[in-house]
């Protein structure tokens, strides 16, 4: 049997807590800033049951309730257990936004998705391997995922805490990507809490 000296085992506990302590500041979740161009936005969203606020970009129209039925059947695999509470589109450069309440996820509903988002919005393997991030915007945690198709690209954003229920899913079509991109990062950048 090998024996290690008392100088070695407490130089490999060192080098074990050093490790332990960068990789906590590594999962330390940032506090992110998106460049917010207010010629880009229209109104703004406004949902107290979610607890959350939004402008949304400028040009995209709110639909009515019996069009938002409508997108729900169509757009059902993006909407997994959540309640849409409005929907925003620009039929023109083949956008939408959906915001959604997440309703009755638990904690641990929120942290499976961010986990393994794969198989909660890629059961059909539809899209390329999902992205994701995790961080602070305006005070609010955020999961963010990018879902990307031969045609869509999803920003899907879910609130991490339990009392922000919300989802919201920018839409776009690959095509016309460049041109809604900074209208989507100016939205995003005015998301707060209330």
């Amino acid at each position: 049997m090998k024996t290690y000296s008392v100088p070695f085992l407490i130089g490999c506990l060192l080098i074990l807590n050093r490790c332990s302590d960068s990789k906590k500041s590594s999962e330390a979740v940032n506090d992110l800033n998106f460049d917010v161009n207010l010629s880009l936005l229209g109104e703004e969203f406004i949902d107290s049951l979610a607890g959350i606020r939004l402008k949304v970009p400028v040009g995209w129209e709110n639909l009515s309730n019996s069009k938002v039925e409508n997108l729900k059947l169509k757009f059902s695999e993006y909407l997994k257990d959540t309640s849409v509470r409005a929907v925003y589109i620009d039929t023109l450069n083949q956008a939408s936004l959906i915001i959604s309440e997440k309703g009755q996820w638990s904690d641990f509903d929120v942290k499976s998705r961010y986990t393994n988002p794969d198989s909660v919005f890629n059961q059909e393997n539809q899209w390329e391997p999902i992205m994701k991030s995790d961080f602070m915007l305006n005070g609010l945690g955020v999961y963010q995922f990018l879902l990307q198709s031969k045609d869509l690209i999803n920003f899907k954003l879910i609130g991490k805490e339990n009392e922000k229920k919300f989802q919201i899913d920018y839409i776009i079509g690959r095509a016309t990507y460049l041109k809604q991109v900074k209208k989507v990062e100016s939205s995003i950048g005015t998301l707060r809490s209330f």
